[in-house]
Parts: structure tokens; C-alpha cells; sequence
């Protein structure tokens, strides 16, 4: 955490844990980064470090820092110990003279950027010198940085006669692109967003900055609120016009319960209660996790919850994967569900709260209990629980009043969404003038 400009997410994260358990670090934003991801403010090592192929390749800093001292005494001799000397300290592959300051290893992939006039940094990303950046962006490059009485043109020049113009567009286009609002930002920094792995800093920011239209496109993706209306009104249709038997089917696409026997109020019971649970799976913690964490949020909580529902209903080889799956979902989805129940009901009060106790699952309960009293209606899973026992039987007014109420729940999130979403590209564009 000491080489990285982060901020904390838990109270006391513990020492040794997983870094990003504890910590939110800073992403590749202005002010911050330059737009090719070189350190520009006091920003430490930790974000330059893992846009590198070494941070990829599974190199540490212990690799390279004596985990004590920290101090490297012999920066190129280090570099010598995986890049072969006879290939990479030769003027055919640094073109200046040996022993030059232009010769170093670090001159070149790792140049330095001084803090309060005595503390000089280097950047961690190790990477390829381009001059051509700078022309285009206006980014320091390590060409221009020694050679004062040239511009970055010169040093493009020189650089694309020794190894070939560079080919293909840098991320740092991309981000630039995106902080201008370019005509192009928006398709090339939703292929920035979906990288991972290594540049997962990268894919991060490029998810962050997409202009909000792209944004907007990229989460209704992440989102079934339509598709899960569309089925729940369905199935009352199909109750009404085409029988309890062909009711019974329909209904079997939206549970996981054997709809075989199910009465017709049962059947209505069942459809209003994946209604309200889903309504917080399929919608409003998706949208949380969108409003603080961006898309990269709202897409782990989607994958968790598909997981779950894909894995968490599976016996022998894949139970152990289920049950993580589910434990995840849990705890993505534990405080939106009571949100969305507070949307519902209107109050967490303890009427609610007795019937969230009904239900096996630790969130469920809450929108299903929601739902029963907001339509006054006895919601029972066959051999499983009774939600609101003293409610009336499920008629079609039930389904009726419970498709009004995902609606409002489900606009009301939208909302409330886009207002954290933009409080929180605030509250980042000031942390970076702060």
C-alpha cells in the first residue's frame, strides 16, 4: 500500500492481505497520469508497475529490490540478469555510444520524474521509448528528456529509421480520445474496457471514462429488468388465456421450483416472488455496483449472480463452485437487496423484517416479504415458507399490483444510480485537483 496512491475502502485492512481487498487505488486519470499511463504526480510505483509486461510476466519487486534495503546498487546489471547483456547492452540495440548515459537500460525504459526538487522517481512500466507519443499526445518520452536541444519530431524520426514506425494505436490515444470526448472514444475505449488481466488498471480507467452514452449502452447489457417483466407479465397472460396447465410451463422458465402440481394461486405466488427477488439481481444491484464502482462493478456483479445461478443449483462436481458463487452473490447483493426492499415497502420496519426471516436466503426474503405486503398477499413456496400468512390468496390484481410496484422500484434505482454515478466522477475529478 506504501507504493501506491490509493484510498481506503475498509477501516483497518489487514496487513499482509490482498492489496485490493483493503484499497482502492488511483486509476490512469488526468492530473494524475500522463495519457500514455506515464507517472506524472506523486503516484508511486504501484500503477506503472502493473501496466508492464514485467508485472504480466509475473515478476515481483522483490525480484529486483532487496526486500530489505529496497536500493538497487547496479540498475543494468539487474536488468542483465533476464535480458541477455550481448543482445540488449549493445549500440545495435540502444544506438548510442557504450557506457553513454544513453547506453543505461534505465535512461531509456525507466525515466525518472522529480518530486519536490530532490526526490526523483522512475516509472515502473518499463517501457518501449516513443517519441511519437509525444508528438501526438504531448507526453514526456525519454528520448527528448536527455537530448534537450531537439524536439520529440527529431527523436520520432531517429526512432522509426533504427526500428520501424510503430504500429497499431497506443491505449494512451485511447485514453486521451476518451478525455476529449473524440468521436472514436467511445468504440475504442469500450475495446479498452474489455481488456483484463494484466491491464486491468488500463480497462478500469477506459471503463470509467467512456462517455456516457457508451456507458449507458455498455450497462443495459448488464441489465434484465425488460426481459424479467416481459416473463412475469407472460405468465399471468398465459394463466388467463391459455389455462393453469400451460401457466404451470411458462412459469418453469423463470424458477427453479417443480411447477408441476403448483396451484393457480401458487403459480401467481411464485411469479411475484421472483418478481421482487430478481428485481434486485437483475436490476437494482447491478445498477449499485455500477454506481460506485463503474462498469467493472456492475459487471462482477453480474457474473457472480450468473454463477450463482448457474452453478449453485448443481450437485457433485461443481457444488463446491457453487456454493462460492452463491456465497459471493450474497454478499454483492446484501445491502441493495434491503435498498430495494426500503424502495418497495417504503420502510425496513419490523413488519418486514419478520418475513425476511421466513426465507433460507439471506436476501431474498426481503424483496419477496416486501412484495407480500405491498400487496397484501399470502406468498407460499410449497413446503418451503409462507410470507405474509395472514395476507390474502394470490389473484391476478396480485400480479398486477407487483409488475406496478418493480416498475417504480426499478425506475427509482435508475435514478438514484445515475445521481451517485455523477457524484462520485465529481468527487474523482476533485480528489485529483486536491
Amino acid at each position: 500500500p506504501g507504493h501506491a496512491r490509493r484510498a481506503r475502502i475498509q477501516p483497518a485492512p489487514a496487513p499482509g492481505g490482498a492489496f485490493l481487498d483493503g484499497y482502492r487505488p488511483e486509476l490512469l486519470d488526468p492530473g494524475l497520469y500522463f495519457p500514455d499511463g506515464q507517472i506524472r504526480d506523486e503516484v508511486y510505483v504501484w500503477g506503472s508497475f502493473v501496466q508492464s509486461r514485467m508485472y504480466a510476466a509475473g515478476v515481483t519487486c522483490s525480484d529486483c529490490h532487496d526486500p530489505h534495503a529496497l536500493r538497487i546498487d547496479a540498475p543494468d546489471a539487474t536488468c542483465a540478469r533476464c535480458h541477455q547483456s550481448e543482445v540488449y547492452a549493445s549500440p545495435e540495440h540502444h544506438h548510442h555510444p557504450p557506457d553513454s548515459p544513453g547506453a543505461s537500460c534505465v535512461a531509456c525504459h525507466m525515466p525518472a520524474r522529480t518530486y519536490m526538487e530532490v526526490d526523483p522517481r522512475r516509472d515502473h512500466s518499463f517501457r518501449v521509448p516513443r517519441p511519437d507519443l509525444a508528438v501526438a499526445l504531448g507526453v514526456p518520452d525519454a528520448c527528448s528528456g536527455c537530448h534537450t536541444d531537439r524536439d520529440p519530431a527529431w527523436a520520432a524520426q531517429a526512432t522509426a529509421g533504427w526500428f520501424g514506425a510503430p504500429s497499431g494505436r497506443h491505449y494512451g490515444e485511447t485514453l486521451e480520445a476518451g478525455r476529449r470526448r473524440a468521436p472514436d472514444a467511445a468504440a475504442a475505449g469500450a475495446r479498452a474496457a474489455g481488456l483484463g488481466g494484466a491491464v486491468v488498471v488500463l480497462a478500469a480507467t477506459a471503463a470509467r471514462r467512456l462517455p456516457w452514452p457508451a456507458q449507458g449502452v455498455a450497462l443495459w447489457t448488464l441489465l434484465s429488468g425488460r426481459l424479467l417483466l416481459d416473463e412475469a407479465t407472460a405468465v399471468e397472460a398465459t394463466l388467463r388465456d391459455e389455462g393453469l396447465g400451460a401457466a404451470r410451463e411458462r412459469l418453469s422458465w423463470l424458477v427453479s421450483r417443480d411447477t408441476a402440481a403448483l396451484t393457480a394461486p401458487q403459480v401467481r405466488a411464485a411469479t411475484v416472488q421472483t418478481l421482487a427477488e430478481n428485481t434486485t439481481d437483475s436490476v437494482t444491484a447491478t445498477l449499485w455496483w455500477w454506481s460506485v464502482a463503474g462498469l467493472p462493478g456492475a459487471a462482477l456483479h453480474r457474473w457472480a449472480d450468473t454463477l450463482d445461478s448457474r452453478w449453485g443449483y448443481v450437485e457433485d462436481t461443481w457444488l463446491a463452485r457453487g456454493r462460492a458463487a452463491a456465497r459471493l452473490d450474497d454478499v454483492l447483493a446484501w445491502l441493495p437487496a434491503r435498498l430495494t426492499a426500503l424502495l418497495w415497502h417504503g420502510a425496513l420496519d419490523r413488519q418486514l423484517r419478520d418475513q425476511a426471516c421466513r426465507t433460507p436466503s439471506p436476501n431474498g426474503g426481503w424483496t419477496m416479504g416486501a412484495a407480500a405486503l405491498s400487496t397484501d398477499s399470502s406468498l407460499e413456496k410449497p413446503g418451503a415458507y409462507v410470507l405474509h400468512p395472514a395476507g390474502r390468496e394470490p389473484d391476478a390484481a396480485t400480479v398486477t399490483t407487483a409488475l406496478r410496484d418493480a416498475r417504480r422500484v426499478m425506475g427509482t434505482a435508475l435514478v438514484a444510480a445515475l445521481v451517485l454515478a455523477t457524484a462520485r466522477d465529481a468527487d474523482d475529478v476533485g480528489a485529483v485537483h486536491r
